[in-house]
């Protein structure tokens, strides 16, 4: 009726390309959860021993015929539950929301707790270029008529403008192109003799260049410039020049990369840039190491007629290896010692149709994935978890989501946060005036329009008619960098990634690793601990619980208030402030965990063994030997000996299994670890004696010989702490991945 323009809607709901991202995000990858498998092996493992002692006590109880059945099955039963550690959900969450606790301080968040223990077993870290290692403001160094190579594979764009040239009332219409050299160079009628030349040494300079042309249409029509196709625009272009583009480093890129490449991680760039910048940015924040030479995978062109490997800087020529030969993988070593290796997507592409046996073998030992596709960012990732490699990948754009996703920890940095604001700044920022906060939540939506900024315009007046004293609280600009926006756009990385640093700088997956492998060792130990106590109160409930062993309730409360701090606090250990390079057991079932756990618990085994004689002997002699197991509890040599003993073991269990450095506080650092050790011990002490032995319901020991029984148990546990960990436990994988401490670090 308006005579308004008509539009026809061509996709709704998943269809559009919000939709197809949804998909990716909610889709692309299976649900991951914690170590379900390991936990139920270490539960079965554990119920061995719960069987064995239930077998027991059903033969020796049944060889007497005054035993009630029933009640023999019963305890049976209790014997099997009683061996699956019932505060090891509790510990385990503990420990977890622990390390989410400090992540949020450190300004990281995490939406799926679980991936934390994953970040302590990372074997590669892949990081995005633009927005992540660098900046994503791209700064103009000049316009010049030479400079950079893109791949063919990048789009351009052209336009189409009309303007009026002086005194003249009819449209001319102009042709504006932009585009990697390389693409722009076929539609170019005056290209000039050193184009290629040009723009490939700005290139190995890390520099990013986009070709510009133009051509003149003259006065067309309404009708003639609708019928303008895209190759008819896009021919006999005139060369305008290059525009030299270039992406700063961020302050902390080459800090974080250090960092993690000491600490045996094997780093990765996956880029859509071209491979020339992406090997210069590699080489500047250390990816690749340096004086060697970094092999790309090229298609034939004027240097080779076959696909083969060619040096940035041409130097070094090498044709493709031959998969199909005997010495195929020891050449593949030879050629990763001997040179850094760059995949492009044309050349994943390539291999994945030709060899894909090869290109497996290839995609772990590649340093660089440049000119990339974010469906190839997510093969990646894809193949390097099917290979068994635990990964992280870092990113900040709508590009990076289906990577993000596969990987075991994707990191998303929100670059619309500055990096520089301090605790002081959030504080002041949390206490600004009201009207500054309403202000903010009206305009909390990000980018204004132009009725939103011809309010703000007014609201601004008014505010400097109005008091000065509440004037310095807010200006247009502070509201323009919208540093308080808490609404995510859709577009953004943070919708898909567990982790999001709210930061422009990678140092969030610093912490995220320090925190992941804290929370890794913690859950380990916990594991040990849990596992050796299980198998403590497994013999208790059934060798030494025929022999008429008990203990009362109140004994069972002082016990559990003497250890809960232990175990409280255990689970709240800090990590070292630096990455260590030395990696972290990833699994329960290994050599040194099994026999650390075995031997300990056979030292606790013979020790019990030893008291329940030694109680036996001291204890009056019975005509009938017959014991009633359901009898009430009285005080006895053997349930005094047994409960302080048993007691005294659990807190050595813990002080002997607290890992400490390298990877989290040592146990003299983690002081309310320390002093609820210290209290339990003095607890134990004091307990057997005066009036605590007669609310207990103890009997009355000698001091010595307690003494004498604690050292007995404790000295021969020592050989068992961490130090043998090292010579027994699993080495990590990425070692043969040629990691190496960068020269210039710390020790």
């Amino acid at each position: 009726p308006d005579n308004g323009c008509i539009c026809f809607v061509l996709r709704t709901g998943l269809s559009t390309s919000q939709g197809r991202l949804l998909k990716t995000i909610m889709y692309s990858v299976k649900a991951v959860t914690a170590n379900n498998a390991e936990s139920f092996l270490f539960i079965a493992f554990l119920l061995i021993f719960a069987l064995i002692a239930s077998a027991y006590v059903w033969i020796e109880g049944t060889a007497d015929p005054r035993r009630n059945r029933y009640k023999l099955f019963l305890e049976c039963t209790l014997i099997l539950t009683s061996v699956i550690p019932q505060e090891l959900p509790l510990e385990l969450s503990l420990a977890v929301n622990s390390s989410l606790i400090a992540l949020c301080k450190l300004l990281v968040y995490c939406t799926e707790p679980f991936r934390i223990p994953f970040a302590g077993k990372i074997d590669i870290c892949a990081f995005d270029k633009t927005g992540t290692l660098t900046e994503d403001i791209v700064v103009v160094e000049g316009v010049t008529g030479l400079k950079f190579r893109f791949d063919s594979t990048l789009r351009r764009m052209s336009v189409v403008v009309s303007h009026y040239l002086p005194s003249s009332v009819d449209r001319n219409y102009l042709v504006c192109v932009k585009g990697s050299p390389e693409t722009i160079l076929p539609m170019l009628v005056d290209a000039p003799p050193d184009y290629e030349e040009a723009y490939l040494t700005m290139a190995r300079r890390g520099a990013r260049v986009l070709a510009l042309g133009q051509k003149t249409l003259g006065q067309l029509t309404h009708e003639q410039v609708r019928d303008l196709t895209r190759e008819s625009v896009e021919s006999d272009i005139h060369f305008c020049g290059f525009v030299i583009i270039s992406c700063p480093l961020k302050p902390d890129s080459l800090t974080v990369i250090k960092d993690l490449s000491y600490s045996s991680h094997h780093i990765s760039m996956i880029t859509g840039d071209n491979p020339l910048t992406a090997c210069h940015v590699s080489s500047i924040v250390g990816i690749v190491r340096s004086n060697v030479p970094v092999l790309v995978l090229s298609p034939p062109n004027a240097l080779h007629e076959q696909w083969h490997w060619q040096s940035v800087d041409e130097s070094v020529i090498l044709p493709m290896l031959d998969v199909n030969a005997k010495d195929a993988k020891s050449k593949l070593s030879q050629l990763i010692q001997k040179y850094d290796v760059c995949l492009t997507g044309e050349g994943i592409d390539y291999l994945s149709k030709t060899n894909s046996s090869f290109l497996r073998q290839l995609i772990p030992k590649a340093k660089i994935y440049a000119r990339v596709a974010p469906k190839q960012k997510e093969s990646i990732l894809v193949q390097l978890k099917l290979m068994g490699y635990v990964t992280l990948m870092c990113g900040d754009g709508t590009n990076d989501v289906g990577a993000l996703k596969q990987a075991h920890v994707g990191v998303a940095l929100l670059n619309e946060t500055s990096t520089s604001v301090s605790l002081v700044e959030l504080t002041e920022t949390k206490q600004a005036s009201p009207s500054s906060k309403n202000i903010r939540q009206k305009n909390h939506g990000g980018t204004f329009n132009r009725a939103n900024r011809g309010d703000v315009h007014s609201t601004n007046a008014n505010i400097n008619n109005s008091n000065p004293a509440v004037r310095p609280s807010f200006n247009l600009p502070a509201l323009d960098t919208e540093q308080e926006v808490s609404v995510v756009r859709l577009g953004n990385a943070s919708i898909a990634a567990p982790f999001t640093a709210k930061m422009s700088s990678p140092i969030g997956v610093c912490h995220i690793v320090m925190q992941g492998r804290c929370t890794l060792v913690t859950t380990l130990q916990m594991y040990k601990i849990l596992a050796i106590n299980a198998l403590i109160i497994a013999y208790s409930s059934s060798v030494l619980y025929l022999k008429g062993f008990k203990i009362s309730d109140t004994q069972a409360t002082i016990r559990a208030l003497l250890l809960s701090a232990c175990f409280l606090f255990i689970s709240f250990s800090k990590p070292l402030k630096a990455l260590s390079k030395e990696r972290p057991i990833p699994n329960i079932f290994n050599v040194y965990t099994l026999l650390t756990v075995s031997l300990q618990f056979l030292v606790h085994f013979y020790v019990l063994y030893l008291l329940t004689m030694e109680a036996e002997l001291r204890m009056p002699k019975v005509d009938d030997d017959f014991i009633d197991l359901h009898a009430e509890f009285k005080p006895s040599v053997l349930n005094t000996l047994v409960y302080l003993i048993s007691t005294g073991m659990e807190t050595v269990t813990l002080a002997v299994n607290y890992t400490g450095h390298p990877f989290m506080e040592s146990l003299i650092e983690n002081k309310p670890m320390l002093i609820s050790l210290i209290v339990a011990v003095l607890g134990i002490v004091i307990l057997p004696f005066g009036p605590f032995a007669d609310a207990l319901q103890l009997v009355h020991l000698d001091y010595d010989s307690l003494l004498d029984n604690m050292e007995a148990n404790f000295i021969p546990s020592l050989p068992f702490m961490s130090p043998i960990q090292a010579p027994l436990s699993v080495r990590p994988r990425t070692e043969s991945l040629f990691l190496k401490r960068p020269d210039s670090c710390d020790s």
